[in-house]
């Protein structure tokens, strides 16, 4: 297995923060990279590095004017058609922030009749990502690697305890507290 061109992090800075310089773990590092970078883009509900030629099918709405696409920022429109016709780009407009698609006019009423080719992202690559994306992901991973079985909440050994504190959607609060300004979306 090798980490994703979409991966939030690097191999090498997971294994600089778990301490690690052999090379005996790679691979189940490398998926367990792949399966954080995951969790933090589902969690999150959008992508950090940029996808390219997201195909989106919207239900046209009579005179609503906005179509707000999955994910965000948008850094580019391949093309919009609605009933199978492609739209002239001077009819629409994009909020590429927010990842609004603008008719002026309206949208054509229809079931499934409005299709978007984009790309979205906010990072060119992996060195890209904001250093506290990619921190959140290395302490998701050193979780996956330290805590094999994650549905242990509380551990005792004499008297020693440890509980480990998560949000209602099973993330560790420190790293959910890191992702919180990446899951709102301003409109």
């Amino acid at each position: 297995m090798s980490v994703s061109s979409y991966a939030l992090t690097t191999l090498g800075s997971v294994k600089t923060y778990l301490g690690i310089s052999d090379s005996s773990r790679d691979t189940l590092l490398e998926s367990l990279i792949n399966s954080a970078s995951a969790l933090v883009e589902k969690y999150t509900g959008r992508y950090f590095v940029v996808r390219a030629a997201i195909a989106e099918l919207h239900d046209g709405e009579a005179g609503c004017e906005n179509i707000k696409l999955k994910y965000y920022p948008v850094t580019a429109v391949a093309s919009v058609k609605v009933d199978g016709v492609t739209a002239d780009a001077s009819l629409y407009s994009v909020d590429k922030e927010a990842g609004l698609v603008r008719m002026s006019g309206g949208w054509s009423r229809g079931e499934q009749n409005v299709e978007v080719v984009y790309s979205a992202g906010m990072a060119a690559a992996t060195a890209d990502v904001p250093g506290d994306l990619q921190l959140a992901c290395q302490m998701l991973v050193s979780l996956f690697f330290n805590r094999r079985d994650a549905s242990v909440e509380r551990q005792t050994l004499g008297d020693y305890s440890i509980s480990y504190a998560a949000n209602e959607r099973g993330l560790p609060l420190t790293v959910a507290a890191m992702l919180e300004r990446y899951t709102g979306r301003s409109l």
